[in-house]
């Protein structure tokens, strides 16, 4: 039996039979924002899907009483890297959101989700922006306040602070493969439009990672503060990046995501763990 949804594909009368008791709702936070030269402006989206896709398999894979429904995405953000570049960076702006109209799509999508009696909310992100992941929490926890019955989080923002690190097997395991300290390191470091990024662009769609990211080199994220002429991204190199690392990275993110996500719905706090930017 099929325990997983888009939203869009049901009608009312399949909405209405999901058991709310039951039922997980999985809200995409894509965004349309600049990733250097060599990837799409819809990096985040095309992550935050996938993510959400593997994420919702791995909660139903072994709990045969749950169910997953998950929301259209949202394709804007807030807080785009380029405002902490504005004197370095020339290129394409992004198209983003002001971190108050975030903060007020989430309220409303997270009182709808109560309106229609749902219980369990859970936001799927990928942009590291702070006053993008504020504006994310505030929205969450007002509703939360409003409305004791309803359990949501902001998954991303305790990924990014590393909370479920052992909660998912590593990436040698996940690539079948070894993972050379220098792979390693680059996925560990600060990064946007790095080697992490574009290692899941070309594992998802690599038609849509312009060829000459290999010519790409890494730039420190202090570097990048000082440079004359900033190209959009920084950390590990992109040049290094190779699409089994970059499934095997989404794959990590959903089991973490999956222990976040089942704790949470079990009653149990999320206080006790890191989260970012706190």
């Amino acid at each position: 039996m099929e325990r997983v949804y888009e939203w869009d594909r049901l009608n009312n009368d399949q909405i209405a039979r999901l058991n709310r008791l039951q039922t997980i709702l999985l809200l995409p936070l894509g965004n349309s924002q600049q990733h250097g030269p060599h990837l799409p402006q819809g990096t985040i989206s095309f992550v935050v899907e996938r993510v959400a896709q593997e994420t919702a398999s791995l909660l139903t894979v072994t709990d045969r009483e749950r169910t997953v429904v998950i929301l259209p995405r949202l394709a804007y953000g807030a807080d785009p890297v380029e405002l902490h570049y504005t004197e370095r960076y020339k290129g394409p702006a992004s198209l983003s959101l002001r971190a108050g109209v975030l903060e007020a799509l989430v309220t409303d999508i997270a009182e709808g989700a109560v309106r229609n009696g749902f219980r369990y909310l859970f936001t799927i992100g990928y942009h590291a922006g702070p006053a993008h992941c504020r504006a994310v929490q505030r929205a969450l926890e007002a509703v939360s306040r409003s409305y004791p019955a309803l359990i949501a989080a902001d998954i991303f923002s305790y990924l990014a602070a590393g909370a479920a690190a052992n909660a998912a097997p590593d990436l040698r395991t996940l690539a079948n493969r070894r993972v050379t300290p220098v792979e390693q390191a680059a996925l560990e470091t600060p990064s946007h439009a790095g080697t992490a990024s574009t290692a899941i662009m070309l594992a998802l769609d690599p038609n849509l990672v312009a060829r000459d990211y290999t010519s790409l080199e890494g730039i420190p994220a202090d570097s990048a503060a000082t440079m004359a002429q900033w190209p959009g991204y920084y950390g590990g190199a992109p040049a290094i990046a190779e699409a089994d690392l970059g499934l095997a990275v989404i794959t990590q993110m959903a089991y973490r995501a999956t222990y976040l996500i089942r704790k949470a719905a079990a009653g149990e706090s999320l206080a006790d763990l890191p989260r970012y930017p706190e």
